[in-house]
């Protein structure tokens, strides 16, 4: 686990503990809302408040472990807006009212909930860093208590985003209620993950981390889909550093997207055991069949990218043409994966989980009773 994600588990626990977590209950997903009008005038700034102090009465071992400092929260705050800013073509005034405003938001609600936060976040840390991966039992119980702290976060989080589209021009209101729909489909993803976590459902590689391996600077920074990928070579895994390491950017994030799409498909759909065997197992011949194309045409692509990188006296139309011939096969497989594992969710799971909306895919297979 990075030291990064030791710090945004505190500062964005929404987002890894997320969902109803009663074991006999399967709730609808809750969906951000916003006004349909903005309100009638926009909020002063709020105060520079001086740093807060820790709670003198507090628990002491409330010390111990992973927390953010309030400059961390503030930069933290002062990226994400950075991000912001380019996103919404926010003027200067508009970043600096809204930085300010959520630095004091977030900054006061992770005093406010620490001694709810903390013992979380730290366990959390400490399952990953243990000799063994944590019992079904311990997980289940984690989720159980986490649910409080998700239900606090989240209303703070919907909470931020109406103060920060009031701070936004119609025109800007406009974009980020394009996007609304992407935000609610990462919630239900993570609602989905507790969900599972609740009843001690869980991939190890979740929780654990036995030997703390990275991937190779460049390679994708989940450290995932690299383990898929199978060669005959007796060098093995020698050989595949080597040659992936070399390969262009774009492949590289197309790999890690692949992988990212097949995880949250059977987060969204709940899939069992059973499936996301299935799914993986789809997923690694699909990657393997799409290394061997990228390995045997890597000076082809290579060539093409010099092009994409320097066009200048290059023709647009012969660099399209290649990107087809050379990149095209790849889009292939990936449609072909993606129609392999839609045909997986029974009718049971698609209706429990979409509720009448239409999610990934449409359904394929006749319903299955796996309840």
């Amino acid at each position: 686990m990075s030291k990064r994600m030791i710090i945004l588990l505190a500062c964005a626990s929404a987002f890894v503990c997320v969902a109803d977590v009663r074991a006999q209950s399967d709730p609808k997903p809750i969906a951000p809302t916003y006004p349909t009008t903005p309100p009638p005038e926009r909020r002063s700034p709020p105060p520079v408040l001086p740093p807060m102090q820790p709670d003198p009465n507090a628990d002491p071992k409330l010390l111990d472990g992973f927390w953010p400092t309030d400059h961390m929260i503030e930069l933290f705050v002062k990226r994400s807006i950075e991000e912001a800013t380019d996103t919404y073509n926010l003027r200067p005034e508009q970043a600096e009212e809204i930085q300010r405003s959520m630095t004091q938001r977030w900054t006061k609600f992770m005093h406010d909930n620490r001694a709810d936060i903390q013992p979380l976040m730290n366990e959390y840390a400490e399952a990953n860093l243990a000799d063994k991966p944590p019992t079904p039992e311990k997980v289940s119980d984690w989720a159980a208590r986490a649910t409080p702290v998700y239900r606090l976060v989240l209303g703070n989080l919907l909470e931020g985003e109406f103060e920060f589209r009031s701070a936004l021009d119609p025109e800007q209101q406009a974009v980020f209620d394009e996007q609304r729909l992407e935000r609610r489909k990462s919630l239900e993803r993570f609602q989905s993950r507790l969900r599972r976590w609740s009843v001690g459902n869980f991939e190890e590689k979740e929780w654990w981390n036995p030997e703390g391996q990275t991937m190779p600077e460049g390679l994708d920074p989940t450290g995932k889909w690299f383990s898929h990928i199978k060669t005959n070579d007796e060098k093995s895994d020698d050989f595949k550093r080597a040659a992936i390491e070399q390969f262009p950017e774009r492949v590289k994030n197309e790999f890690a997207a692949w992988e990212q799409y097949v995880r949250d498909y059977c987060d969204h759909f709940e899939l069992d055991q059973s499936q996301r065997n299935t799914a993986m197992s789809m997923l690694r011949e699909m990657l393997n069949r799409a290394f061997d194309h990228v390995y045997k045409r890597r000076d082809l692509i290579a060539k093409l990218e010099a092009k994409i990188a320097n066009p200048e006296g290059v023709d647009p139309d012969k660099i399209e043409k290649e990107m087809v011939e050379l990149y095209g096969p790849l889009d292939s497989m990936f449609r072909e994966l993606s129609a392999r594992i839609e045909r997986l969710p029974t009718m049971n799971q698609r209706s429990r989980v979409t509720s009448g909306k239409r999610g990934y895919g449409t359904p394929t297979e006749p319903e299955e009773t796996k309840e």
